[in-house]
């Protein structure tokens, strides 16, 4: 649990960050005549794997969704999506006084974002210069997922593109990929092309896949057939075998070698 928090609290200070990058890089100048509003922004998604944990942070209405190769049911996460309507959520542009409105096919919306916490989206002030909106946030939301040792399963990283339209017979198919051991770029087409016959909409999917880990192998053993050794040879027996078998001259001739031509 320690460490979780601790975890946490640096994955704030990550996101925070990049939310000042941002800033340095999209609002270099103040904004030109009838603007207030820096409008680039985006949402985010993280996801830390060590087995047998996932962990999760996340703003906005992106999310990480987990698909076993077994029988288990998929998980997706965050549960809940920022959006303006979310009773926490809303709560908090309240206290800033802020009006979260209810439009067209029940979108909430604050500060005419769709979104509760994102990147960017900064807002010119005569007084403060470029600055969040009250209420937006970029402090993520932090969930940790908890694996079967023993299963394969893939990673999906969404917009809400997809996630929103994520259904039983997409996690399905996602399921038959990995158990034919098919490659992630494989499964990322996949999940788009079943998507996209729903809506045309903002779809991304990163997709990864992980295997189950594989005991080591255990180690073998041959029997080796050893033949044993033969003695060094005694060096005095064998001049004397030499001497033994060697051709002998008459004491006192000499021999000598003819060459017969022919």
């Amino acid at each position: 649990v320690g460490g979780m928090v601790s975890l946490q609290g640096r994955l704030n200070l990550i996101f925070n960050q990049l939310d000042l990058k941002l800033k340095e890089k999209l609002c270099s100048a103040p904004p030109g005549p009838g603007e207030k509003r820096c409008t680039s922004g985006c949402v985010g998604l993280v996801a830390i794997v060590q087995r047998p944990h996932i962990l999760f942070a996340s703003i906005g209405d992106c999310r990480g969704i987990v698909v076993s190769s077994d029988t288990n049911p998929e998980a997706v996460f965050p549960a809940d999506e920022h959006h303006p309507g979310h009773p926490d959520e809303r709560a908090r542009f309240e206290a800033f006084g802020v009006p979260v409105e209810e439009g067209d096919g029940g979108v909430w919306r604050a500060h005419g974002l769709e979104v509760s916490r994102a990147f960017g989206d900064f807002l010119w002030d005569d007084v403060e210069g470029w600055r969040k909106p009250a209420g937006l946030i970029v402090q993520p939301s932090v969930q940790l997922k908890v694996l079967q040792e023993k299963e394969d399963f893939a990673l999906l990283l969404c917009s809400d593109g997809i996630s929103n339209l994520y259904t039983k017979g997409i996690a399905a198919s996602v399921r038959r990929a990995l158990k034919a051991n098919k490659p992630a770029k494989e499964i990322s087409q996949q999940v788009i092309e079943e998507a996209g016959h729903f809506r045309e909409d903002n779809q991304c999917v990163v997709s990864y896949v992980f295997h189950r880990p594989q005991p080591d192998p255990k180690p073998t053993f041959r029997r080796l057939a050893l033949k044993p050794r033969s003695k060094p040879a005694d060096p005095e027996a064998t001049a004397a075998a030499a001497t033994a078998t060697a051709p002998t001259t008459p004491s006192g001739s000499t021999s000598k070698c003819t060459r017969i031509h022919g």
